[in-house]
């Protein structure tokens, strides 16, 4: 069977088969050197080709966060606890973790139960996060944890 090169801008960590198995690794390694931290990974879009199946192989719960209705006539689909870890490629202006908790506390409150806080955020991408992407998730998220794979290059 022969395969062929997908194209892709910034998400090579994931569709290069080789990539994605280091990918996988790394994030299934430092999620779990933290797992007693947090109790619900969350993610949203092409991020869930890692998270979900990182969650599956950890024996962690796990709630998608979908980008729009279609499939579903939920936003929010999974598992939700109170502390949250969010597996994202990178962050660049902090809209998608502030979409994604904002989407989870209004799940909680529909559910009457706590609100979840994020404890940590695990970016896998080789490229690392923007400047001001930290400064907007640090401001709205005191005492996140950061994780992330660029940084350790």
């Amino acid at each position: 069977m022969s395969h062929h090169k997908v194209k892709t801008a910034y998400l090579r960590d994931i569709y290069d088969l080789d990539a994605r198995r280091r990918t996988f690794a790394w994030v299934c390694r430092e999620l779990e050197k933290r797992r007693t931290k947090f109790d619900t990974i969350a993610f949203r879009g092409s991020s869930g080709h890692i998270a979900f199946a990182a969650a599956l192989a950890l024996d962690l719960p796990c709630v998608h966060v979908r980008k729009e209705l279609g499939h579903s006539w939920f936003r929010c689909e999974g598992i939700l606890g109170e502390r949250v870890a969010i597996v994202d490629d990178f962050v660049a202006s902090g809209d998608t973790v502030a979409v994604i908790m904002e989407h989870l506390q209004a799940a909680a409150e529909k559910a009457y139960t706590p609100a979840p806080r994020l404890t940590h955020l695990f970016c896998y991408s080789s490229n690392g996060s923007h400047e001001r992407g930290r400064e907007a998730v640090n401001a709205a998220n005191p005492g996140v944890a950061w994780i992330e794979r660029a940084l350790e290059r």
